[in-house]
This record gives C-alpha cells, structure tokens and sequence, in this order.
C-alpha cells in the first residue's frame, strides 16, 4: 500500500510542475498590441502598406496591420507597442 501512495504522490508531483512549465507559455500566447508606431526613423528608412504601396515616413507614425518597415545600410527604426514597449529594427532589417 506504501508503494502505490508513494506513485501516486509522484505522479501528482510530477503533473503539477509539469503544469507550472506550460501555464507561462500559454499565457504568451494572449501578448497582443493593438497600436504600433514608427516612433523615430534613423537614415533610410521605407515603410509600405498591406498593398505593397510606399508610405511617407513621419516620427510617431502610426502602422496598420499588414504594414512592413524596412531599414538600409547604417539606418534604424524604433517601433512603440501601446506606449509600453519599444522593438529596435537594425540596419538592413525588414
């Protein structure tokens, strides 16, 4: 009967930090931001529409779904999500 207790509380130890390890991940998941700025653009920077059409690039530009950033040799551009967060785009970075 010790024995099969002792399993038992394994297993169950076993499953909880099993649990532990996949809860963070699946909390990942729901990251999401819903406004997204070009915040400053440095050297040659191209911003282009779903369409594929080219954008006039602005300091605190909005970007849409669908948009892409581009940089060129020696450039950057910082991206603010929710005025929370900031994503740094290196040269030649897309």
């Amino acid at each position: 009967m010790k024995a099969k207790a002792k399993r038992i509380l394994t297993l169950l130890l076993v499953l909880t930090m099993a649990l532990s390890l996949v809860e963070p991940a699946l909390a990942a998941d729901d990251a999401s931001g819903s406004t997204l700025r070009l915040s400053t653009a440095e050297g040659s920077v191209t911003v282009k529409d779903a369409s594929g059409k080219e954008k006039t690039v602005r300091d605190d530009m909005r970007l849409y779904n669908g948009y892409t950033v581009e940089t060129g040799k020696s450039s950057s551009a910082y991206i603010t999500i929710d005025d929370s967060k900031a994503v740094k785009l290196d040269s030649l970075g897309k």
